[in-house]
């Protein structure tokens, strides 16, 4: 896979095909500093906007939150039967 030339593959368009209840879990060790969380609510916010029918999610391994099981459960509570976690 090579960067910027025109046959580039890119996995969002990848993963936009078929979304059908979808969500994209970015998952993150977290800190005891909030700012520490502000580059993985850019990529959020980015990845949000280029997958506007895909629910996207942080979630925290430690220290912050929210925490993997309650945004797993949170999105399965809203119907989401498709959670791909990064």
């Amino acid at each position: 896979m090579r960067c910027g030339g025109s046959n580039d593959i890119n996995f969002l368009s990848l993963y936009a095909d078929t979304m059908t209840q979808k969500a994209l879990i970015l998952f993150a060790h977290g800190a005891r500093a909030a700012g520490w969380a502000a580059p993985f609510e850019r990529l959020q916010h980015i990845t949000s906007a280029q997958l506007p029918e895909v629910a996207v999610r942080l979630a925290f391994l430690e220290l912050m939150t929210p925490q993997l099981p309650e945004t797993v459960a949170a999105l399965a509570a809203d119907g989401r039967t498709n959670i791909t976690i990064v």
